[in-house]
């Protein structure tokens, strides 16, 4: 049997918080949440000179590269959200879609994979035919 010590058994199981919330923390925590923005924001990305660098030695890059970054299904995903739930956050709405509908976001993002790796093959496919096609007329002809 557990000894008592006199704490309540529930303090050392508690979801409280960790330190008492001022007003001011609250405040902002209702504001946030009434404009349905986050409290913390994103890491910004790595390499940002890297990728800029390869664009400007590179005519055509920056156009492939927002190609490949683009998720046309998934967004599609995201639009129904916001027009079925009205939840205060993006994430909110788009957890209720995929609870409501699993196979739908399976089948969008599931075919933003299929879309870039087809871009991705038809590139390759061009960018070869282009390089064969010079070899042919260097060499050949």
């Amino acid at each position: 049997m557990p000894e008592d010590d006199g704490a309540p058994a529930s303090a050392e199981f508690s979801d409280g918080p960790a330190h008492p919330v001022t007003p001011a923390e609250a405040d902002e925590f209702d504001r946030a949440k009434q404009q349905g923005t986050e409290l913390e924001s994103s890491p910004a990305d790595p390499s940002p000179e890297l990728s800029s660098k390869l664009e400007e030695q590179i005519p055509g890059i920056r156009f492939l590269a927002s190609l490949l970054k683009a998720t046309i299904f998934t967004d599609l995903f995201v639009y129904h959200a916001h027009m079925r739930y009205v939840y205060p956050t993006e994430q909110e709405r788009v957890d209720a879609l995929i609870e409501a509908h699993p196979k739908f976001y399976k089948l969008c993002r599931n075919s933003d994979y299929i879309a870039r790796a087809v871009l991705a093959v038809v590139t390759t496919g061009l960018v070869a035919a282009a390089a064969g096609g010079t070899i042919m007329r260097l060499f050949f002809l």
